[in-house]
């Protein structure tokens, strides 16, 4: 590999410049924008890596509140806050404007953002130029999903939750893994849950928000498909009144006339029909293990039958009408009969039938 043992041969050369970015360098004492204050922070975020006072870094990061910067010491650059600062988004005002009627929003405010979680001094508007006064929806228009409806404390980016959609399926990652590693961004050393202290443009630690990502995730996925399904389009039935199966992907694969079906198919000749006709077949597994739910009341389906699954109710009406029963079976080999009525243990659902074509 002609490149990397190119790179071998440089390596002292690419580690100078590597450890030239952990030092101060040719940065200027004085802040170059004002020139009246020490330089002691920088933005890893900002393509420019310029050194700036307090006043100047909170200014210049105004439209850009979920960047990372980092403070000199003296000896070596150490973590920093924009919320240690004092930097305040205002919500409401997509121009930037301030606000003449403003309300500040709870003090330990977490954003859930693709580089790490950020404590937000977030304040929301209450005069005539927002189009509206509910803070969840002025968090939603700045493209942020708040974790709840009421008094909203947490909130996640579209950006991280489309990336976590993305990574779940291509790189089978877990919400938990996920998330952990968005803990670690923020503090390496480990720490789980502390509550944000501002002092001296620092900003040391959040409580954990893993139950409100695990939900916020939820949530954007439904977003997502209800969207897909042009639910979001339809101006005369409300979410709730959605058809069953209304929100499955169709199968591309199925025969569907006008779609991938020639015109006369339903004339065809007996040597060719077979040509056209749909496959069904149905399967069971009962060794796989689904976690129960709660309640309905904590934990409710958002859409029941609105996709893959049938409605819950008319399924457990049928389940009531049907017994334990002894399949004979002639196949000494076919043990799988052997485990439809039984429970690996407390608390799980280890049946399940699909119907599917071919």
């Amino acid at each position: 590999d002609y490149p990397l043992l190119n790179w071998m041969g440089r390596r002292d050369d690419v580690l100078r410049v590597f450890m030239t970015i952990e030092a101060r360098t040719s940065h200027a004492d004085l802040c170059p924008n004002c020139s009246n204050a020490p330089a002691e922070f920088i933005c890893t975020d900002c393509f420019s890596r310029k050194m700036l006072c307090a006043s100047c870094c909170v200014h210049e990061h105004a439209q850009k509140p979920l960047d990372s910067i980092k403070k000199w010491n003296g000896s070596f650059f150490e973590d920093a806050s924009l919320y240690g600062l004092g930097l305040r988004v205002q919500l409401g005002h997509p121009d930037g404007s301030h606000c003449p009627c403003p309300a500040a929003g709870p003090t330990d405010f977490t954003v859930i953002h693709t580089n790490k979680l950020h404590c937000i001094n977030v304040v929301f508007c209450h005069c005539s130029v927002s189009v509206t006064k509910e803070p969840w929806e002025q968090l939603m228009l700045n493209e942020w999903l708040p974790a709840t409806m009421d008094r909203p404390k947490t909130a996640c980016t579209f950006r991280t939750l489309e990336l976590f959609h993305m990574l779940s399926h291509r790189g089978k990652i877990t919400a938990y893994d996920f998330y952990m590693t968005l803990e670690k961004l923020t503090d390496n050393i480990g720490q789980k849950k502390f509550t944000p202290i501002r002092t001296s443009g620092t900003s040391r630690g959040f409580k954990s928000r893993y139950e409100s990502f695990l939900r916020l995730t939820r949530q954007w996925r439904h977003l997502k498909e209800l969207k897909r399904a042009g639910r979001g389009n339809d101006g005369v039935r409300k979410v709730a009144e959605t058809h069953a199966g209304e929100l499955a992907v169709k199968c591309i694969a199925c025969l569907a006339p006008g779609i991938n079906l020639p015109t006369g198919w339903e004339n065809a000749i007996v040597e060719e029909r077979f040509l056209y006709t749909v496959f069904i077949a149905i399967d069971a597994c009962f060794r796989l293990k689904h976690r129960t739910a709660g309640t309905w009341e904590m934990d409710p389906p958002l859409c029941d039958g609105g996709s893959y699954f049938v409605e819950s109710g008319p399924y457990r009406q049928y389940c009531n009408t049907v017994k334990d029963q002894k399949e004979i079976c002639t196949c000494t080999g076919l043990a799988a009969m052997d485990f439809a009525n039984t429970k690996y243990s407390e608390g799980y659902h280890p049946q399940q039938s699909n119907l599917y074509c071919l």
